[in-house]
């Protein structure tokens, strides 16, 4: 079963619609794909806009020897070859593989004991010493956030309030105001 659409002025046009319009199980499952597809291209866009396209430009300026004062020289892949030969870069890149590897192996560790110490019949001291070993990690990246917000917002010392200052506006209360 087709519909007629009156409005279409190409047959083009018309077998499209007619192909998206039909009243049939196909009809009705291509809707809802081009309707899934319609909500994910602000992503799509998105990613390829504001990850993707740096991505690509940043390789694309690798291949560039730049200096402040001249215009930019093409090299190639000179630069990646100067990369590779250096040292300190597979130095760099041992260190890193060695952190993440012990980062975390240990994570995995003590979370396991942490969940078994959980669950195991222990005096209560004892499992609430477990407990607080689980959670002060969930807590402390808050309280280290509390406090430097509270430096940098500090009315007298804090570096938002001195920068202020600087451009002619008042020192504000950040954290002493009632209002």
């Amino acid at each position: 079963m087709q519909t007629t659409i009156p409005h279409c002025s190409s047959t083009e046009e018309h077998r499209l619609l007619s192909w998206l319009t039909e009243n049939t199980l196909r009809g009705m499952a291509r809707r809802k794909a081009l309707m899934g597809y319609a909500f994910l291209l602000p992503t799509i866009v998105g990613i390829l806009v504001f990850t993707a396209g740096p991505v690509i430009v940043s390789l694309g300026l690798s291949l560039y020897r730049w200096s402040v004062l001249r215009a930019p020289v093409f090299v190639g892949t000179e630069n990646y070859t100067r990369l590779a030969a250096d040292p300190r870069v597979r130095t760099s890149f041992l260190n890193t593989v060695r952190f993440v590897i012990l980062a975390v192996s240990l994570r995995i560790v003590v979370s396991l004991l942490l969940a078994l110490g959980m669950q195991v019949r222990m005096p209560s001291p004892l499992r609430y010493l477990y407990r607080s070993a689980y959670f002060v990690p969930y807590l402390t990246s808050g309280v280290a956030t509390g406090i430097v917000l509270g430096y940098m917002l500090h009315r007298h010392f804090g570096p938002v309030n001195y920068y202020l200052s600087r451009i002619g506006l008042p020192r504000i209360p950040w954290t002493t105001s009632s209002a």
